[in-house]
């Protein structure tokens, strides 16, 4: 397990090997700390059998200069990707992989592995290796700068983009792995208060065309707890509010997080084998009221 622990301090990325998580290690990099800004970490989980698993982590380098994403074979020991270059000053906030191997959905399936790299700036990169990046592509909407802009699905080889910001409410799609973009304007029904500046959008997919998307709430808008759920790979979408009068009676530095699951017995290469579930958390900042929500996929 690999995690990125404070994405606005230097060099603090942690590691576990145990089950559940576990003791966390702190990463020392080859030829000392470079004193980055960790802000993105992804898994391939792609290798057949589960052999092996490649992990990226991407940061901030400071002003001035171009960020850079490292690379590991064990998630402990990294190097820096030299193929990746972007302009000075930005962060890589989101990493994704499709963990879409050749055979997931079928014998004739020749899978789409493919590393996906988003910028503060919205702008796109991809590679199948890690090492080569192809990009950048202006996403052209605001992906919030957070980690949870995007997911996957593999029966629609698609990526799902949630947008955030004045923003919010369009969904962005691509089926050339990031390559170009659709966008979707107005799919999620939103009020005016949620299309505020720092409003940020979470989604998550179950890998095969089921999209939940969460609103990260902020201080001075309407409190509530509001969901999108799409099951036909974001192309329409449904509003609901599940029951939590804790949430709802929040204010300020609200924060929502929204994730896919799966059990530990299932194929390392994807999906469970008998199914997932999506955890959602809702926190309070200013006290300890957390709130966890389990649903399943059907």
């Amino acid at each position: 397990i690999l995690a990125i622990t404070d994405a606005s301090a230097a060099d603090l990325v942690k590691y576990a090997t145990g089950f559940g998580g576990g003791a966390w290690t702190t990463i020392t990099f080859g030829g000392g700390a470079p004193t980055y800004q960790w802000a993105s970490v992804a898994c391939d989980r792609n290798t057949a059998g589960g052999a092996s698993a490649d992990w990226c982590i991407g940061c901030y380098t400071g002003a001035g200069t171009s960020p850079e994403i490292w690379s590991s074979t064990d998630g402990i020991t990294f190097a820096t990707e030299v193929g990746f270059s972007a302009g000075n000053g930005e962060r890589v906030v989101g990493l994704y992989h499709s963990k879409h191997r050749a055979g997931l959905l079928g014998p004739d399936d020749a899978g789409n592995p493919v590393w996906v790299a988003v910028l503060d700036t919205d702008d796109v990169y991809r590679s199948v290796d890690h090492a080569t990046w192809s990009g950048p592509v202006a996403l052209g909407k605001d992906t919030g700068g957070n980690a949870r802009s995007l997911a996957y699905s593999a029966p629609a080889r698609r990526w799902v983009a949630a947008h955030s910001g004045t923003d919010f409410g369009d969904i962005s799609y691509s089926d050339d792995n990031g390559a170009s973009w659709t966008t979707l304007a107005n799919v999620l029904q939103a009020s005016a208060a949620m299309q505020n500046a720092t409003m940020e959008a979470h989604i998550a997919g179950d890998g095969y065309g089921t999209f939940i998307v969460t609103r990260y709430n902020r201080t001075g808008l309407t409190s509530g707890n509001y969901f999108w759920i799409s099951v036909d790979d974001g192309l329409t979408w449904s509003l609901f509010e599940p029951e939590d009068d804790t949430i709802a009676a929040w204010t300020s530095n609200d924060g929502y997080i929204i994730e896919p699951c799966f059990p530990v017995d299932s194929d390392v290469d994807g999906t469970a084998n008998n199914g997932g579930f999506y955890i959602y958390a809702g926190y309070r900042v200013a006290g300890p009221q957390t709130r966890i929500f389990k649903s399943l996929i059907v």
